[in-house]
């Protein structure tokens, strides 16, 4: 490790295993899931609306906060059973060999208070820039 880092954040999805594992897919059934409860609406509804959300707003948790005012523990809870929780590092981590490498999980939900952005119409579930630096 660089002598001036002594912390690096990662990302599970994409990062520490690859997109060919299939759980981006799993992950978009569960959102189009949820998707469909909330809005009363089949998947191909679910579907236009996911897109919507993301060519809107960037990602659909972010869509879901600014324009129907959803709080991000809500939809995690449902949705991040899959990914972006503590639970779900907890899960994938021993199964990537990887837990003895870790210190800490650091989850979406934590990360609103170093920066991280809640509901507002400013709301990301992207780190702000300045706790990225």
């Amino acid at each position: 490790m660089p002598a001036d880092v002594d912390t690096w954040v990662l990302d599970l999805d994409n990062t520490l295993y690859p997109p060919s594992n299939g759980l981006t897919d799993q992950m978009n059934v569960r959102i189009r899931e949820y998707l469909s409860q909330h809005f009363g609406t089949d998947e191909a509804g679910a579907r236009r609306i996911q897109s919507e959300l993301v060519a809107t707003h960037g990602t659909t948790l972010r869509g879901l906060m600014t324009a129907e005012g959803i709080e991000a523990a809500d939809y995690l809870a449902f949705e991040h059973r899959i990914d972006g929780s503590a639970y779900h590092a907890e899960q994938a981590l021993p199964r990537l060999g990887l837990t003895d490498h870790f210190d800490g999980v650091f989850d979406i939900l934590a990360g609103q208070g170093w920066g991280w952005r809640r509901s507002s119409s400013a709301a990301s579930p992207r780190p702000a820039p300045r706790s990225t630096r």
